[in-house]
């Protein structure tokens, strides 16, 4: 009820792009825009993304270990099955979940992840300097799997009925 207090319409379309994964509260994020959505109103959002090889071996912990850096203990606050049942307990319906891919492109990963929010999940104890130093030697190590890895998001789109 606060947040329609905040709001003189209803909308069509909440959007969470590449930003839902780091929210500590998925479900009052649902609950919320359920409420200012109109009825038959899409929720949507991409997940973090995965890197892998042919083989689904997970290359970002590869990457780790390649370069000897202690692998975080949290890249991603809500996971993708966290938002999907909070998803449900916000009393969203049609829920679908499709995946993105792309070619995996070193040079695209160090981009993507230089962004400060998306460089602070991977080395949230640096500065930024440091950081973008760090994203990019260890993505440098993951170079011999650029024609047989890719880079996957999850992206979830669901319905208020």
């Amino acid at each position: 009820e606060e947040i329609l207090k905040l709001f003189r319409e209803k909308f069509d379309i909440a959007v969470y792009n590449a930003s839902i994964f780091i929210f500590p509260d998925t479900l009052t994020a649902f609950k919320n825009a359920y409420e200012i959505l109109s009825e038959n109103g899409i929720l949507g959002f991409t997940h973090y993304p995965d890197i892998i090889n042919n083989n689904g071996t997970n290359l970002f912990d590869l990457a780790y270990k390649l370069n000897n850096f202690p692998v975080p203990q949290k890249r991603v606050i809500s996971d993708i099955n966290t938002c999907i049942n909070n998803l449900k307990i916000a009393n969203f319906k049609n829920i679908e979940i499709q995946e993105f891919s792309i070619d995996l492109k070193i040079d695209f990963l160090i981009d993507f992840f230089s962004i400060p929010a998306q460089s602070a999940s991977l080395f949230p104890k640096y500065n930024y300097q440091e950081r973008k130093t760090l994203i990019k030697k260890l993505f440098s190590k993951l170079k011999d799997f650029e024609n047989s890895g890719k880079i996957v998001w999850k992206m979830v789109k669901a319905i208020k009925k």
